[in-house]
């Protein structure tokens, strides 16, 4: 069972600012990758190079807000990251659990190149611009005899914006071409965000084993743009020798990247120090025993509660994921109690991530409860506090038992009153399920006849797509006539992304009252 899960506890990480990163060498990634090209499951997975400007990308520069909630969870949710900067190896001792290596997109893919030699695996190169791709492509064959390129494509893809409404069936065709192809291995590079949002758009089609984000390194391997001397990139200075090839356009980039990456890192840093001392000289719980009491038992259900200690290190919090799996999540609640909990060890927060895919896998059957504020505080920080789901009532109330429902896809009830309908919205909000639901016919057919309000306090994650299509339902129609309630801060965030206007804001919840004759 741990092997099904993205977020396995046996998944070697660190985690600088709330994005899991692998902690392998080239060499590593390399048989990591290869295994999952040999892999023919109709599934694609996604490898992500993280360096600053991702980073800065999903999480822009203030720790109390979320750049781009889509791109935060592409990063999350990919098969394999690695660490393709020095700033993020910088992030990952600062966090208390240094990384081997830096592993880089530009050095990964001809690596990869000279193994899919050896073994027979093809590659798909999408993106680059007049003709860098095939020029790359021929370069890679010449060095690496053997090597087998299934298609080159450069199209203009859009992600985000009205623009993006027209891309599904250039989308479909692409991915068409990519799928017969049988390529084992696709390198996108579109340049982040692009890549990562276009791999998101489309993964549920694609059955290419691995795709990967590559940003400019076409344009390395095709010459167009030099890489910097071997001694700079071992240096960490290649940045540098990037400004000096083209000044007038980076500079702005990589200081303002600079400067971000120090607002983030300077609490961080704090963080850390506060844990030191904390940590100092105390006995830490022994990660192999991990308390569970059975507190209720039947035939039917049964419920296993845990309080966890004022302190909390790596391998504990490790311990009490790994139990969870053994104890058969899926018949068995269970209760996580934070009540205790002073400091949980910056290198312990991957795990945080198991935690949270159990509890989307298990919908109902994990809880966590009792995170004070200064516990809240310390994992809004570290960009880890939307990684579990919290429970504002007590251990309880959590006793009680809810309405199962499958957390992978859309559910949409609609309530009619006399003036208006109501559309409630929850689990996940992407094209998949859009589709599936019906939702955009029914709104067409509701908005004939009267206003409608689309809630959408239970959606868990939302996409651009969909963002985009409903804002334009809404532009047709005007704003009074279609309007928005309820949302979570990522899903708003991604609803104001779509809208495109600073003014957008969320029907309030006493007005939303008043409508449906409330008090």
């Amino acid at each position: 069972m741990i092997a099904t899960l993205t977020h396995s506890p046996d998944r070697d990480c660190a985690s600088p600012m709330g994005i899991p990163v692998d902690n392998m060498t080239m060499s590593e990634t390399v048989r990591s990758i290869m295994t999952l090209a040999h892999r023919r499951d109709g599934r694609s997975r996604l490898v992500s190079t993280l360096n600053v400007d991702f980073i800065v990308n999903a999480l822009g520069g203030d720790k109390h807000d979320i750049r781009h909630p889509e791109l935060l969870k592409v990063l999350r949710d990919s098969e394999i990251v690695t660490a393709d900067g020095f700033p993020v190896l910088w992030l990952s001792k600062i966090a208390g659990y240094p990384l081997k290596q830096r592993v880089c997109g530009s050095d990964l893919l001809p690596e990869l190149a000279r193994s899919c030699a050896n073994e027979g695996l093809s590659f798909y190169f999408l993106g680059g611009a007049n003709g860098v791709a095939k020029r790359a492509a021929d370069i890679l064959i010449e060095q690496y005899p053997g090597l087998q390129v299934a298609g080159v494509a450069e199209p203009f893809i859009h992600v985000d914006g009205p623009e993006s409404e027209k891309s599904e069936e250039t989308d479909a065709e692409l991915v068409d071409s990519i799928n017969r192809s049988g390529a084992s291995i696709l390198f996108i590079g579109l340049g982040n965000p692009k890549q990562e949002l276009w791999f998101n758009r489309n993964q549920h089609r694609l059955t290419v084993p691995v795709a990967i984000g590559v940003g400019g390194t076409f344009e390395f391997i095709a010459g167009t743009v030099r890489r910097a001397p071997t001694w700079v990139q071992r240096s960490n200075l290649e940045w540098v020798y990037r400004i000096t090839q083209d000044p007038a356009r980076l500079w702005r980039r990589y200081a303002s990247g600079i400067l971000t990456m120090a607002r983030l890192g300077m609490p961080l840093i704090k963080s850390r120090i506060k844990e030191s001392v904390m940590f100092f000289g105390r006995n830490i719980p022994d990660n192999a025993n991990p308390h569970w009491r059975d507190i209720w038992s039947s035939k039917d259900s049964a419920i296993s509660l845990i309080r966890l200690p004022e302190l909390v290190g790596r391998d504990y919090l490790k311990s009490v994921v790994d139990c969870i799996l053994r104890k058969q999540p899926d018949k068995i609640r269970h209760i996580i109690d934070f009540s205790n909990v002073k400091k949980i060890r910056l290198a312990a927060y991957p795990f945080l991530f198991s935690l949270g895919e159990l509890q989307h896998r298990y919908n109902d059957q994990i809880k966590v409860v009792g995170v004070s504020d200064q516990l809240q505080a310390d994992l809004q920080i570290a960009r880890v506090v939307d990684s579990f789901a919290k429970s504002d009532n007590g251990i309880v109330e959590n006793l009680r038992k809810h309405k199962n429902k499958d957390p992978e896809a859309l559910a949409v009830e609609s309530y009619s009153l006399s003036d208006m309908t109501i559309v409630m919205l929850s689990g996940p909000l992407n094209l998949t399920g859009l589709q599936a639901s019906g939702l955009i016919a029914s709104l067409e057919e509701i908005l004939n006849k009267k206003a409608c309000v689309l809630d959408f306090r239970q959606v868990t994650s939302m996409d651009s797509l969909p963002g985009s299509l409903l804002m334009r339902i809404r532009r047709q129609v005007g704003k009074d006539r279609l309007m928005f309630s309820g949302a979570t801060h990522h899903v708003f965030k991604m609803l104001c992304l779509s809208a495109k206007d600073r003014s957008f804001e969320l029907l309030a919840d006493p007005v939303l009252g008043q409508m449906m004759g409330g008090k």
